[in-house]
């Protein structure tokens, strides 16, 4: 989840039933058809992207209505409606269901670019085409029920409340914003029906309303937490399943936050091999080995004196904005490089936060789309400020380079004053997701989902196999190379990849132990390894 980029809440679109498709079979709940011409995407809106006329037979829109609650009846006081998009193709291949992540990304938009738009949505789903594809909005956001919020009269801190009195702060804040979203939102109560454990349901529902026997999925980012509860609450209708760049809530809060922890430190020093790989574009290379993380290492020092910036940058400021906007996603090496070589200098001009852009959507992209997910997901062991005090001292007590920054260390504080609390049996449901195969795909420096994280996933998956691929980025599915090809490959053909130990990746069986992280060091760099040329 890139959570640097920016978020817009949607009202509820205005839904007009016309079209020709049909359900595929007669359920209680079926699928209303609707025109895709009223129902486009917030991005492609955004883009003013020309569209064409008419638009590609296979688009089709709709929506479903569903439980809010689904331990109770479905009635008008406990319903809300899924939105979706999709690109059907009438395909032998079946159905698949793609999650953007987020939590609560926009996901239509996918469709419409597999349906032949010119968007930059289609990197992530290329190579889709020939299934019946499906992406659903989730619901509490965009055409699904959106929350009706506005931003507070607050900017949320992008990094950790340093003393109690911030920290009580902090909650005041979030729990008014609550309080005023929650009013204004329709059906009241969506607020303690949005985890993963709902939209799971609601992906059956869709399933089973469309007529599919089984469901293949890629979910990506946060997709892959929802792949996990439809896994394991509907394992008899599994497909083909890939989590790529996995998450993970089963592991205490410390381990969540140390995984982020180490992996900030892993790509400080990725940063420090592509300066010599690209030496000739970074300001650094000339000082040699080691310039990049001492570099790092002095502006951090410099900076915890408030008076170095006239009190406008801290070095929290420096580790969340590096954190964020520089190594979230695809890490962008040389603009990095670039704003430390520039703020041992004085200029700390790439690390402003407050009073920009950029302030504003992390507000809003964190509270009114993010957290309503992430908290009812996400279980907080200690929400006092002695434990949160605790948890974030813990976290950095092996920082290698003094001062490392993952955006859960904030979402930590924030989901400590949410309304909705996560399942108490939420990190051992899923001793065993499954006993279906599917597959498991992470990088080894990966800010978002660490690593770590998908070896806890692979510890209650005991039938899946895992491709750890040695490079950047968040994600893999739309990186070329061999790994992108293998998940095609088990796609399309179930090809389940052999275990093996190559430069770019590795391949580990169910039941095997992944080796030890590649070295930042020696791993392969550039395009191969997912990097981009900026």
């Amino acid at each position: 989840m890139s959570v640097a980029q920016t978020f817009g809440v949607l009202a509820l679109l205005s839904i007009v039933v016309a079209s020709p498709i049909q359900s595929r079979s007669s359920k209680s709940q079926s699928i209303q058809w609707v025109d895709c011409l009223d129902n486009i995407p917030a991005p492609i809106q955004e883009a003013n992207v020309t569209l064409p006329s008419p638009l590609p037979d296979t688009l089709k829109c709709g929506y479903l209505t569903v439980p809010l609650d689904y331990s109770k009846p479905i009635c008008e006081s406990n319903s809300l409606n899924i939105s979706f998009a999709a690109n059907f193709v009438d395909s032998s291949n079946g159905l698949l269901f793609y999650n953007p992540g987020g939590p609560g990304e926009e996901a239509r938009s996918y469709a419409w670019a597999l349906a032949g738009l010119s968007i930059e949505q289609i990197s992530h789903v290329d190579g889709l085409q020939d299934f019946d594809f499906v992406a659903i909005d989730t619901r509490g956001t965009w055409s699904s029920n959106a929350f009706n919020c506005s931003a507070a009269n607050f900017t949320l801190p992008i990094n950790t409340p340093l003393s109690e009195s911030e920290y009580s702060l902090l909650g005041e804040n979030i729990e008014s914003y609550i309080k005023d979203c929650a009013s204004t939102t329709s059906p009241q109560g969506l607020y303690d029906h949005v985890g993963s454990d709902a939209v799971a349901q609601d992906y059956e529902s869709v399933r089973a309303a469309l007529g599919y026997d089984k469901l293949n999925y890629l979910g990506y980012s946060y997709g892959t937490i929802y792949g996990q509860e439809y896994l394991k609450r509907f394992p008899n209708n599994v497909g083909r399943f890939i989590l790529d760049g996995v998450a993970s809530f089963s592991q205490s809060n410390l381990d969540f936050l140390t995984g982020q922890s180490n992996d900030f430190n892993r790509l400080l020093e990725r940063a420090e091999a592509y300066c010599q790989y690209n030496s000739t574009a970074c300001p650094l290379a000339s000082l040699g080995n080691g310039s990049v993380t001492a570099t790092w290492e002095q502006v951090i020092k410099q900076y915890s004196d408030p008076a170095a910036s006239n009190g406008t940058v801290s070095s929290g400021d420096i580790a969340a904005l590096t954190s964020v906007g520089l190594f979230s996603g695809t890490p962008r090496f040389l603009s990095f490089i670039g704003a430390i070589a520039l703020a041992a200098t004085g200029n700390v001009t790439a690390f402003q936060y407050e009073g920009t852009e950029f302030a504003a959507a992390f507000t809003d992209s964190s509270l009114a789309v993010s957290s309503p997910t992430l908290c009812a997901d996400f279980q907080i062991d200690d929400a006092s400020y002695e434990g949160y005090k605790s948890l974030i001292e813990n976290a950095k007590s092996g920082d290698k380079y003094g001062a490392s920054y993952g955006i859960f260390d904030t979402l930590a504080a924030v989901c400590a004053f949410w309304p909705s609390t996560a399942a108490a049996d939420l990190k051992s449901r899923y001793n065993t997701v499954t006993d279906k195969e599917y597959l498991i795909v992470s990088s080894d420096y990966d800010l978002n989902t660490p690593a770590e994280f998908s070896d806890i996933v692979m510890t209650y998956s005991p039938h899946a196999t895992h491709i750890a691929r040695h490079g950047d980025d968040h994600g893999s599915f739309y990186v070329p190379g061999p790994v992108r090809d293998a998940m095609l490959d088990y796609l399309y053909n179930g090809t389940i990849p052999k275990p093996t130990q190559q430069d770019i990746y590795s391949v580990y069986g169910p039941g095997q132990n992944k080796s030890v992280i590649a070295n930042p060091y020696i791993a392969p760099i550039g395009a191969v390894a997912g990097d981009i040329t900026e």
